[in-house]
């Protein structure tokens, strides 16, 4: 049996922008997604996924080998994806379904899958590396984001990340503010598409060269704080910026308007407090 995992990821600047260019700061995180691949002698080869949290198995596909075709399913949206998946794989790499045994996949997420935290980034990272491929080149012929949840996949520290001519420019950094304990991730239980969040974005006017360097000069200057109120700068101009380009109001008037602390958006899924 092989076995493999993946981080998670935090996109604390540079959302949307940096769609465009921006240098956004990203965290990979403690938490992320392991996979097992073993292979048993059937009747049939095939190829059996379990997808679990925590132990609690919420998705299951059996497809055939090499045809992969679905048998059965828990969730047809689902396992639709992770057809594709594989027929991308088959085309990349033929070799690692060019023997007769099934294969017996289970992955299994160290968070909710609703967090928004890269369950799909994570499990896709684990497929490129079981399989050979770079992940990235696997990554943008799914999906049409930047890239950067696909590096936090492998790297351990914070970096800087700057998707530049479809090409990612990585600079780790260090970013461990001794504020840490006045930070809080919140989980707003609305589960956005990230797909849906980045075509939105796209069908914008663009920001100009002005804006694009604010936010990666706001990226940068992050990386450098030491004090609640320095940050606490950066995100209520970074916040008033990204407002202003998706032309949607902020979280704090939506959401957070009694809250005396700063709140800053991370995209789609959940928000950091300020305290």
């Amino acid at each position: 049996m092989a076995n493999y995992r993946s981080n998670g990821k935090l996109l604390l600047t540079g959302e949307y922008f940096v769609l465009s260019g921006s240098t956004a700061l990203v965290l990979p995180l403690k938490f992320g997604q392991t996979m097992s691949v073993a292979t048993v002698e059937e009747k049939e080869p095939l190829i059996h996924w379990m997808g679990c949290q925590s132990d609690s198995c919420w998705f299951q596909m059996t497809m055939t080998k090499p045809g992969m075709a679905i048998r059965d399913t828990t969730d047809a949206i689902v396992a639709s994806e992770l057809q594709k998946i594989f027929r991308l794989i088959l085309e990349l790499s033929p070799q690692k379904f060019s023997n007769a045994d099934s294969l017996l996949i289970r992955t299994n997420l160290e968070f909710n899958r609703n967090w928004g935290w890269g369950s799909s980034s994570t499990m896709l990272v684990n497929l490129a590396t079981w399989a050979g491929i770079d992940p990235f080149l696997l990554w943008h012929k799914i999906y049409d984001g930047s890239g950067y949840d696909i590096a936090a996949g492998s790297i351990t520290s914070p970096f800087l990340y700057t998707y530049h001519i479809q090409k990612p420019v990585i600079e780790t950094v260090d970013f461990y503010p001794p504020f840490s304990s006045n930070l809080f991730f919140v989980f707003t239980g609305r589960k956005q598409k990230s797909s849906d969040q980045v075509n939105y974005y796209k069908g914008l006017v663009q920001p100009d060269a002005k804006k694009l360097e604010r936010i990666s000069e706001l990226s940068r200057r992050m990386t450098g704080c030491r004090t609640l109120d320095e940050f606490n700068e950066i995100i209520v101009e970074h916040e008033m910026l990204v407002s202003e380009q998706i032309k949607m109001q902020g979280i704090v008037e939506t959401l957070f308007s009694d809250f005396s602390g700063k709140v800053k958006s991370l995209g789609a899924w959940e928000v950091i407090l300020c305290l």
